[in-house]
């Protein structure tokens, strides 16, 4: 079922786009971290490929191990917006599993047929 723009009000107006901005952003920020990696593993690679004696290039080699080795964390950081929104849906529904999940409160009316209670 599609929506009308139209018939909706303003704040799910203003909800619409902040999701269409929230996945622009998403896939942007996606496709920027894939391109940094991709060029940074290319370079290591080359500079350690460009040594032209076998001993010079497995100090290198050993040089971009132990770099990766110090630094692990940044790759944790990165991992966050490329699995947020799997991350986000995952924990909703672990709370609608749960009955975690706030439902609305129902206003209470007074039933006619049911009679009230005295004190």
């Amino acid at each position: 079922m599609k929506l009308d723009e139209e018939s909706l009000s303003g704040f799910d107006k203003f909800d619409l786009i902040l999701d269409r901005c929230l996945r622009t952003c998403e896939a942007l920020i996606v496709v920027l971290i894939v391109l940094l990696v991709a060029i940074v593993i290319g370079s290591e690679i080359y500079w350690i490929i460009s040594a032209d004696p076998a001993s010079p290039r497995q100090g290198r080699f050993v040089e971009v191990l132990k770099t990766l080795n110090d630094n692990w964390k940044v790759g944790l950081v990165l991992l966050i917006p490329l699995f947020y929104r799997a991350i986000r849906a995952f924990l909703e529904r672990v709370e609608e599993f749960g009955g975690m999940k706030a439902s609305p409160r129902k206003m209470k009316t007074s039933d006619p047929n049911k009679p009230e209670r005295e004190e």
